[in-house]
């Protein structure tokens, strides 16, 4: 083998430990977004029922639940024009506010990216 047979096999290696690593392959669509916002209002009344009844352990569980989903959706909806993350800008911006009504209300009706203002439901043209 050759010095320069060794660089070029590196540069693949590289690129493809690069692809990988890359973030947008592990992202939702809007639908799921919306899934999961709805998801989060159910889980935010389930709460507040079962800690009206007296059901701490319950209600904590649910409260838990819905913890998880706000980062999970907030984590994995990626703009596909320009790489933002909308719903962490959201929560990160009504989680400054102390706001979480605002929050589902704004995660639930989002339709275009607060970076680049394009639609989110629309999809990436090939070669762009």
């Amino acid at each position: 083998m050759t010095d320069s047979h060794l660089r070029v096999s590196n540069i693949e290696d590289i690129s493809e430990v690069h692809y990988t690593l890359d973030s947008t392959s592990m992202s939702i669509g809007i639908a799921t977004y919306r899934t999961l916002s709805a998801l989060v209002l159910v889980l935010l009344i389930v709460a507040v029922v079962f800690a009206s009844f007296g059901r701490w352990a319950e209600a904590a569980i649910a409260l838990g639940v819905l913890v998880a989903a706000v980062i999970a959706q907030a984590v994995l909806l990626r703009c596909h024009r320009c790489g933002a993350r909308p719903g962490l800008w959201l929560l990160a911006f009504w989680t400054l506010f102390f706001s979480p009504e605002w929050y589902i209300a704004d995660a639930l009706f989002l339709r275009k990216c607060p970076r680049c203002e394009k639609s989110l439901s629309e999809a990436k043209a090939p070669g762009v």
